[in-house]
Parts: C-alpha cells; structure tokens; sequence
C-alpha cells in the first residue's frame, strides 16, 4: 500500500511510499476526515521520506489544502509533513501556505525528528 494511515486516539500518522498519486493522496484525505477518534482530532503527520515519486498535482494539492483548513476542526489542529526531497517539499510547501489558519496549524520539515520536535512544541507527543 503506498499510503498507510495508522489511526491514533486523537490524529493519524500517514505513512507513504513509493509512488503517490493523486487519487491515492485524495482518498487518504477523505479517509481520515470520515475516521470517528475517540478524543480530539489534533494531529495529522504524513511521512514522505520514503516516496519515489510523487505524481500530484497542483490542483490536487490546493483541494487537500482547502479540505483541510475547512474542516470544522472542535479544537486546534496541527499537521506536519515530513519531505525529504526537493519536489515533495515545494509541493508541500503550496499546501502549508494555502491550509494553514488559526484552527489548522502547520509545517513542512526535512526529517521524522523535526517533525517531533515540532510537535512536542505545541504540546503533542507521538510514539513512533
């Protein structure tokens, strides 16, 4: 499965591989806002590091994006997205600037640390 998204008590790691498209980048998104957590929603982690490709487009990303920052979010949600390479991260970084409001809090980092650092500032901690 290139997408594997691993449902926590209140968020979701995204774990993906290979190759991504946009329809598999879609579903997934639907996917966790259809997903009933037992507590708060406050986190989404997507871990890109070990995708070979990435065949998402623009558009795609700025639907994901729009999902995401109207999503009538109870609490403050943060959502971090781990791209090692170049491509994913720009792609991402359109994301992040076009999700992001005082609800849905977000970033794009190179690593899986990074990325838990980031979270523990915001009060989250995520067991791996």
């Amino acid at each position: 499965m290139p997408i594997t998204l691993d449902f926590r008590d209140n968020g979701v790691i995204i774990w993906e591989r290979g190759v991504i498209t946009d329809d598999q980048f879609l579903n997934a998104e639907y996917e966790i806002y259809d997903h009933k957590f037992k507590g708060d929603f406050q986190y989404q982690l997507a871990v890109m590091s070990e995708v070979t490709d990435f065949h998402v487009s623009s558009e795609t990303m700025l639907k994901v994006a729009e999902i995401d920052k109207n999503h009538p979010n109870k609490c403050k949600q943060y959502a971090v997205v781990v791209a090692a390479s170049d491509k994913i991260f720009g792609m991402c970084r359109q994301w992040n600037m076009n999700s992001e409001d005082d609800l849905f809090i977000t970033n794009v980092v190179r690593n899986l640390d990074d990325a838990l650092s980031w979270f523990r500032k915001h009060d989250i901690e995520i067991k791996i």
